[in-house]
C-alpha cells in the first residue's frame, strides 16, 4: 500500500503514511512545513507565501476512524494556534 493525500474540505487535507509511527509522522509534518514555507508566489502584484499547521496521530486500530481524525484535527488546532 502507499501514503494517500485527500481534501477533507475547505483547506483541510489528511496524510495518510502506511508503516509509519508518530515520529516519522512529526518528521514528515515538519519537512511539509519547511517545503511550504520555502515556496512564495505572487498574487495581484503582491509576494505571498504558503504555510501549513499539521496534526499527527497514529493509527493503530484501537479507535475508530472518525474518532482518530478528530484527534488528528484536534493536534492541529494546537500547532496552529502555536504558530
Amino acid at each position: 500500500a502507499a501514503d494517500a493525500v485527500g481534501r477533507l474540505g475547505g483547506d483541510e487535507f489528511a496524510l495518510l503514511l502506511q508503516n509509519a509511527g508518530p515520529d516519522e509522522g512529526r518528521e514528515k509534518a515538519r519537512r511539509l512545513t519547511e517545503a511550504l514555507k520555502a515556496e512564495s508566489f505572487e498574487w495581484q502584484g503582491q509576494p505571498t507565501s504558503l504555510a501549513g499547521s499539521f496534526g499527527v496521530r497514529g493509527y493503530v486500530g484501537q479507535t475508530d476512524p472518525e474518532a482518530w481524525l478528530a484527534e488528528a484535527d484536534a493536534a492541529m488546532w494546537v500547532r496552529k494556534r502555536g504558530r
